[in-house]
């Protein structure tokens, strides 16, 4: 048995064709299934590395046009006569700077109607403290810490990363814009916060599917908005302490002493500083899933949006087609093999029963010759063989016949011939000749 299993050369027919049919129909068949579904694999990757790369960049040029917006909005907020006006007049009698604040106040609050996405909007003196806010708590206080006060008394429109109010204790981005006079002296800053929760918005319509995160980081690494909120303001890679220290002074991040690394090296090594659009093909995320990720710089920050999806989200509908394809292959591959079984069958049958009439034939049975009648009345070759077998049959069955008359006729006549020698050899002895003269010589007597 192991013997007949171990080498093709002891199977039968039967096993032999099916095997050979077999292989030829399902190892093509197998083989192109297998490079379909890796082809498909790769160019779904390539495609979807190119989707999250368009759809970070889709999500970096609404930040930037939001932050463009605001930018423009806060030098339109400074060159409010009103504004002007107040930070010139800080000088003037308490009657009149408390007639031009109730004038300020008033354009501040309509500014800040017209502009729903606004937490606040606020006007800092040389020194750095604030004069007047639609949030009164907030006047009289220092914010010369501030680096966003800092860029703009020195000329410069300036945005922050996400800072939390000193005191509303609410998370914002600052955008400011330096306040000058005709002259084009300094006389101040003009200040708003953008509301957290638009650039939150704007960043969680990125996510892809139920597992897809979409976050923003700002040009150290720090996460400023997340899908998951939990892991906003930590940092992909480990800060510096001096960094840390200075994020933490100037955000005055709540019970914070120290900012969380979420040990993503490899995304930092990509996205921080990153100047033009990329992917990364795989890493594992915070959850231990396998994920891929598209990036995009904002132009008008250094900051980048990156859009991630763990592979099994994406490669999900192309493991369900594999499943779909491999139910279609299990079906071919049976059908298959009922066609191959049926076939060789058809060519075996035929061979195994002239296998047996010329068993038969060799051990001298010639009375079952009527298994090839179906076969004899074939117009192919096998038709041709069994007739020509059974013609073959009928020929020494005939040659045999006359040869065993033969073999009798022949033991007849050599029979006969040994009589003959041995009455010969019986009256021609001396015994059977004394014999005969005794006998004679009686028959005289009488």
């Amino acid at each position: 048995m192991r013997r007949w299993l171990s080498h093709p050369s002891h199977w039968s027919i039967t096993t032999r064709l099916t095997v050979v049919l077999l292989l030829t129909g399902l190892v093509p068949m197998g083989v192109s299934a297998v490079l379909n579904l890796r082809a498909s694999i790769h160019q779904l990757e390539i495609r979807e590395h190119r989707s999250l790369e368009l759809l970070a960049m889709s999500t970096a040029a609404r930040l930037d046009q939001l932050l463009i917006d605001h930018r423009e909005s806060v030098v339109a907020m400074s060159l409010l006569p009103g504004v002007q006006k107040f930070l010139q007049k800080q000088d003037a009698s308490p009657t009149e700077l408390q007639n031009l604040k109730k004038a300020l106040q008033s354009e501040l609050r309509t500014f800040e109607r017209i502009h729903t996405n606004f937490d606040l909007v606020f006007l800092l003196n040389r020194d750095g403290v604030c004069v007047a806010s639609t949030v009164p708590a907030m006047v009289g206080v220092d914010y010369r810490f501030r680096g966003y006060y800092q860029e703009s008394i020195r000329g410069k429109t300036a945005i922050s990363g996400v800072i939390f109010g000193r005191v509303t204790g609410q998370p914002g981005v600052f955008v400011s814009a330096p306040v000058r006079d005709d002259q084009g002296e300094i006389l101040g800053v003009a200040a708003l916060k953008i509301n957290i929760s638009v650039i939150q918005k704007i960043v969680s319509a990125a996510q892809v599917g139920k597992q897809g995160e979409a976050f923003l980081i700002d040009s150290y690494g720090v996460i400023m908005a997340h899908t998951n909120p939990e892991l906003v303001f930590q940092s992909l890679a480990p800060l510096p302490a001096d960094i840390q220290e200075q994020i933490i002074n100037t955000s005055l991040i709540p019970y914070i002493t120290s900012i969380r690394d979420l040990d993503l090296s490899v995304l930092a090594d990509n996205l921080i500083q990153a100047k033009a659009p990329g992917y990364v093909r795989v890493f594992q995320n915070t959850n231990g899933q396998m994920t891929t990720l598209g990036y995009a710089p904002l132009q008008v920050e250094p900051w980048v949006v990156a859009v991630a999806e763990p592979q099994a989200q994406f490669l999900s509908p192309i493991w369900q087609l594999a499943w779909q394809n491999g139910a279609q292959f299990v079906l071919v591959a049976g059908l298959l093999v009922a066609v191959v079984v049926w076939v060789v069958r058809s060519i075996s049958g035929p061979l195994h029963l002239l296998l047996l009439t010329a068993q038969d034939l060799e051990q001298g049975i010639y009375d079952q010759m009527g298994r090839l009648d179906n076969i004899s009345a074939q117009p192919d070759d096998v038709g041709r063989l069994a007739r020509g077998l059974r013609k073959a049959a009928l020929q020494v069955q005939a040659r045999e016949e006359q040869l065993k008359q033969q073999v009798t006729n022949l033991v007849i006549t050599i029979d006969h011939q040994k009589k003959e020698n041995h009455v010969q050899e019986i009256t021609g002895s001396d015994y059977f000749q004394t014999l005969q003269n005794r006998a004679r010589a009686l028959r005289e007597r009488r």
